[in-house]
């Protein structure tokens, strides 16, 4: 059944650790609400609002481990839980965090916990490095504030979770900023992080 989002705030929230080898597709979330890891595009589709898109929340590497995800990648059923505090408080563990929790365990550095953001198949853009068709598009929440800001090695970051997490994608991944001030960092550090073969895509 679906939820509603529990803030409407969340909507407009913008931005990883290497995935462990943990748990297959089978090992979901309650009642299938997440998959910990994207085997082929068919767990993409299964997971997708009617815009295509899935968020994910991302252990984020050297962050203590905490409930309810622990090392767990969680693509979320984005149909189900537009948003992630609703998502997080339907797990197990997960119910006594609040709008503050959220933007703390994921927008603001220092306390960390998951990379947080969402994904978007296009199968007929061209890859911003290799020229073939079919990316997926990653956004990274993150607070425009002094010390949270985007930096090059969030964006490495995020491309090293999810080529962990989302294997049926690698090779395709493309990260998409979300905000001005995204733009403007990744504008300064795309050709840098070309040059590792991590895409930025610059709309």
């Amino acid at each position: 059944m679906r939820r509603l989002a529990l803030l409407a705030l969340l909507a407009i929230l913008p931005g990883a650790v290497a995935c462990p080898p943990g748990p297959g597709p089978d090992d979901a979330g309650v009642d299938d609400e997440f998959l910990p890891i994207l085997d082929d595009r068919a767990d993409f589709e299964s997971l997708a609002n009617a815009e295509g898109r899935v968020k994910y929340l991302i252990p984020v590497a050297g962050a203590e481990p905490r409930a309810p995800l622990f090392d767990q990648c969680a693509f979320q059923d984005t149909e189900r839980y537009p948003y992630h505090l609703p998502f997080l408080n339907a797990q197990p563990g997960g119910d006594d965090i609040d709008f503050n929790d959220y933007i703390a365990l994921v927008l603001q550095r220092a306390s960390r916990a998951w990379w947080g953001g969402d994904l978007v198949w296009q199968a007929e853009l061209a890859h911003p490095l290799s020229g073939n068709p079919g990316v997926l598009l990653h956004t990274l929440y993150t607070e425009d504030s002094p010390g949270n800001r985007l930096v090059a090695d969030d964006v490495r970051a995020i491309f090293t979770a999810l080529s962990a997490c989302a294997p049926a994608f690698a090779g395709t991944l493309a990260f998409l900023p979300s905000s001005n001030e995204q733009r403007q960092t990744a504008q300064l550090v795309q050709a840098e992080l070309a040059a590792e073969g991590i895409a930025v895509l610059l709309q």
